[in-house]
């Protein structure tokens, strides 16, 4: 089996009705795979490792948001 990329918009297919950017996906990898739900800072600490760099928790706020309206995560109501 070869794989190849498909870019099924030129192709006049709709696109599904989400997106998700790699700092998003970077998010939910963190999440899902923290031993305990993780607040922004502990994300923050993760991704940055992963990206070899500084995620402060301002920038990663608006897309975790966007995660929360998305229901891709969910907050622990639990404390």
């Amino acid at each position: 089996m070869t794989a190849a990329a498909n870019d099924l918009r030129s192709a006049g297919t709709p696109a599904c009705d989400w997106t998700m950017t790699v700092f998003e996906l970077a998010i939910f990898m963190s999440v899902f795979r923290a031993r305990h739900p993780p607040g922004v800072e502990e994300i923050c600490q993760v991704i940055g490792t992963w990206f070899e760099c500084v995620v402060h928790p301002p920038v990663a706020s608006a897309p975790i948001e966007n995660m929360l309206a998305n229901r891709w995560v969910s907050e622990d109501k639990i404390a």
